[in-house]
């Protein structure tokens, strides 16, 4: 046995190879490491001994202990270790360093204990004067970047487990046990549009190898490090993969990106650390708690350690929309438990009854150490809350529940007093006095949809007037002037930042409505045009794909926003045909997939955004529109419900058929996997229509692309197969 202690942090154990010549740049042949190659060398903090092929490090220390071996520009290999974790608790990490530097700048992939339990992850160690997005480190402590990671629920870590790490200069695919479980690209430099600069100085793409440990003892064994001559296998997330033609591939398919992340979802009280959270509050869901996460599942520390707070009644409608599409989609209804506990909550914390614009949810949010919370001085934004309103209409259909429905009525209500002779709405305003604080607002397509719907539950007329007059000015101002500025809620008072949200879901809104409104086609082709030139880049999330930026005052790409950008080239293919819009569409939606991580989360973005995880699921309902644009972007063997234009009550899949209600007369769009026998609407049957498009009642099959179409006046609908 052969005992080593690291002392002062930096003794050093050489591993010797007899084959291979210290001054060779590159790993030539095999190398199995043993005890015989063992002499004084590189050993980096902890107390390692050996024995044979096996090492041991016994340290329990929150600072990683490392045994380093090889050359500095070493590149192109394998390295594969077994390994068994002894006495694991929170934070342990066992497992393989490579493309070391130095003992602050390195790779690892690691078994490591979270939260959620073991994880396989595969991260970046960095100086501690780098700080990234949304970090929630302090000066002097350790800064890592997770590039992926697996959850492994039912990993013994007494047992013995293979890690192997395939590297190609700073790209990356691990595996677990002989099973691929992570992979990333660790490129620091962002395109030239990011403003935010490189993540770190350099890339690893060259250095040693070696073994770690972390607040554990761990055991190693079966050390082996070889060349890799071929390493095509390795795909990474960041740099994706295309076909013959050069068009970007989906990492996975848009139902099984949606569901994977929806489940996250679902799990994430699991999951999380919510600690940085004010004690009072650490129990709620991470969704109540901040906008984002980091990508190793801490809380995003900006919402607590700045004055910024988290955006609630907009993303809280994402959320609440998101977990109902995705009900409706599949017919699991633990996504609804997500957006019932989500309008709960804001439905405790309105503003209250005595105030000038009552029962109103929280635009902003930011939590005090005592777990009570403020919103910003400049006010609450309306346009939230008729988004959020409209989301309450949608928990109400689904779930009958009737305080959503009051809920959305006491919205409106308030709502209604603040309309202006124009038919728009104010940006923000005083909720306590009623004083507008900020009047224009490219914003209003919100009320649009809340009291289009609204009326159609409680047949309420004016409600309708309201809604035409807000259409109207939408059309006479940002559709004619582009003077689309005025949504978010995190963006200082008076900054005139051009927004393509609102542009694109107008243009979107206009091809719904093409029948109705005139010229619709052409407005919502000029719509996308002006997004293009004022907010379009050449490189979005991968290289030769367009990239749509957030705004003009934050040019950053980010996954949401992409696909809107999206889903706005599905639905004008699918009102014109023409086939260039069909790729770029699914080439944009294509690269959201390779957003996705291994164990469900699907990140911000790329290079510092890759550091941020949004808490909403607008994902679901924009991949859903996609795919019932582009019916071939759909699983062919299974059966989805993807658009709707009447709210759904009920959505039940069985292996026979689809049972359905919705509340009043509709039109949807299906993927089912082959042609219906009979479908029938509150027991009669449905006629098969020959065309689609005149306002029958009827369904329409496509046998080329399995898009079903059902049109129905009554509302509970039966597809049998």
């Amino acid at each position: 046995m052969n005992q080593i202690t690291g002392i002062r942090g930096a003794v050093v154990i050489l591993w010797a190879f007899t084959f291979i010549s210290s001054t060779e740049a590159a790993l030539e042949e095999t190398v199995r490491i043993s005890e015989r190659y063992m002499h004084e060398g590189s050993l980096i903090g902890g107390i390692w001994s050996s024995s044979q092929s096996e090492f041991t490090q016994t340290a329990v220390s929150e600072k990683p202990a490392l045994m380093i071996v090889g050359e500095d520009n070493w590149n192109d290999y394998s390295i594969c270790a077994k390994v068994r974790i002894k006495e694991a608790g929170p934070d342990s990490e066992a497992g393989l360093v490579f493309q070391f530097a130095d003992p602050s700048f390195y790779l690892v992939y690691s078994i490591s204990v979270r939260k959620g339990g073991p994880f396989a992850v595969l991260r970046i160690e960095l100086p501690n004067e780098l700080r990234l997005m949304g970090d929630r480190t302090k000066p002097g402590e350790r800064v890592t970047f997770t590039g992926d990671q697996s959850w492994q629920p039912n990993l013994d870590l007494n047992a013995w487990h293979e890690l192997r790490a395939d590297v190609h200069n700073a790209e990356v695919t691990c595996f677990l046990d002989g099973e691929p479980v992570v992979n990333y690209w660790f490129m620091g430099t962002p395109p030239p549009y990011d403003q935010l600069g490189p993540m770190w100085p350099t890339d690893p793409t060259h250095g040693k190898v070696g073994l770690m440990a972390r607040n554990c003892p761990a055991e190693f064994r079966d050390c082996v490090l070889k060349p890799l001559r071929d390493y095509s296998h390795i795909v990474t997330p960041n740099r994706g993969l295309r076909d013959k033609t050069g068009m970007l591939l989906p990492r996975q398919s848009y139902a099984e990106t949606m569901k994977r992340f929806t489940e996250w979802m679902i799990r994430s009280p699991r999951i999380v650390d919510t600690r940085r959270a004010p004690g009072p509050v650490q129990a709620l869901p991470p969704y109540l708690l901040v906008s984002f996460v980091t990508e190793d599942d801490q809380l995003w520390e900006l919402h607590f350690n700045t004055e910024r707070g988290a955006e609630f009644a907009f993303n809280h409608s994402l959320l609440i929309n998101g977990a109902i599409q995705y009900y409706i989609f599949s017919g699991d209804r633990a996504a609804l438990e997500i957006a019932q506990t989500t309008a709960d909550w804001h439905l405790r914390n309105l503003t209250p009854s005595n105030w000038a614009a009552p029962h109103l949810p929280p635009s902003v949010v930011k939590y005090l150490p005592d777990g009570t919370w403020v919103g910003e001085e400049w006010g609450l934004e309306p346009d939230k809350s008729a988004y959020m309103g409209l989301s309450l209409l949608r928990l109400y259909a689904v779930t009958g529940q009737d305080r959503y429905l009051q809920g959305a009525k006491n919205i409106a209500q308030t709502l209604r007093q603040f309309q202006r002779e124009d038919g728009s709405w104010p940006f923000r305003i005083n909720t306590r006095t009623g004083e507008v604080k900020e009047g224009y607002t490219c914003s209003q397509l919100w009320y649009v949809w809340f009291f289009e719907q609204l009326a159609e539950l409680t047949g309420n007329k004016e409600d309708l007037e309201r809604k035409e007059k807000a259409l109207q000015w939408i059309l006479k101002n940002p559709v004619r002037d582009n003077r689309w500025i005025g949504l978010y809620g995190d963006v200082t008072g008076g900054l005139e930042s051009y927004d393509q949200w609102v542009a694109l879901e107008t243009a979107m809104y206009l091809l719904d409505h093409e029948d109705e409104i005139l010229g619709a086609v052409q407005i919502a082709e000029e719509i996308i045009d002006w997004v293009e030139r004022t907010l379009v880049v050449n490189y979005g999330l991968h290289p030769r794909v367009p990239g749509l930026v957030e705004q003009s005052a934050y040019r950053v790409v980010l996954t949401h926003h992409q696909l809107r950008y999206a889903e706005a080239y599905a639905k004008i293919y699918e009102a014109t045909g023409k086939e260039s819009y069909k790729r770029t569409a699914m080439e944009i939606a294509n690269s959201v997939t390779w957003c996705l991580m291994s164990d469900g989360k699907l990140r911000l973005g790329f290079w510092h955004d890759a550091h941020n995880v949004p808490m909403v699921l607008c994902f679901n309902q924009q991949f859903s529109r996609i795919m019932s644009c582009i019916p071939e972007t759909a699983p062919n063997s299974e059966n989805h419900i993807l658009r709707n234009s009447a709210f759904i009550r009920e959505a039940v899949y069985s292996p026979n058929g689809i049972r359905y209600e919705t509340v009043g007369p509709g039109e949807e769009y299906l993927k089912v996997y082959k042609k219906p026998g009979t479908i029938f609407v509150d027991g009669a049957p449905l006629p098969r229509l020959e065309k689609w498009g005149y306002r029958e009642e009827g369904w329409w099959y496509d046998e080329s692309s399995h898009l079903l179409k059902v049109a129905h006046r009554r509302t509970r609908i039966k597809i049998n197969f």
